[in-house]
């Protein structure tokens, strides 16, 4: 049961930062979806073909890996606050995820241009809102006893 919601969750959370980069994309004018990135930058390696396979299925997994560790730490470290634990690990992840972006995006292999301050703001305010997300579906689909 507890492996199906954490993939329940993570498929949930990982469309809602698809859709989310999206629109993002569709209010600035600009096309900085992760997986567009991913799927880019990974072109100098592999075929386009397989870069659009490998970019997406590098996305879903690090929504499932995102979701198994807001639950692991809520399982061990739960306190009852469930949602503001869900936002403070994704305002973390938020965080590492920036710093990966900048580092990934100046390497050898990536694509050519600099990301903008927005999209390094943008995903540190998607994971936090992605944190209470995918807290809430566990909490729902668990119990919160289980989870705190």
């Amino acid at each position: 049961m507890v492996l199906w919601a954490i993939i329940a969750a993570s498929i949930v959370g990982t469309i809602y930062l698809t859709i989310l980069d999206f629109g993002v994309g569709q209010l600035t004018g600009e096309n900085y979806c992760r997986v567009t990135l991913l799927c880019n930058s990974l072109n100098k390696s592999i075929s386009k073909n397989w870069s659009k396979f490998v970019g997406w299925a590098l996305h879903m997994s690090k929504g499932f890996l995102v979701t198994l560790f807001i639950y692991i730490m809520l399982n061990k470290f739960g306190n009852g606050l469930i949602m503001l634990n869900g936002m403070a690990l994704g305002f973390v992840i938020g965080t590492v995820s920036t710093v990966f972006w900048a580092f990934f995006v100046g390497s050898n292999n990536s694509i050519s241009y600099q990301l903008p301050t927005f999209f390094l703001v943008q995903l540190v305010f998607s994971y936090t809102s992605l944190g209470v997300i995918v807290s809430v579906i566990l909490s729902f689909l668990l119990g919160t006893e289980h989870l705190s």
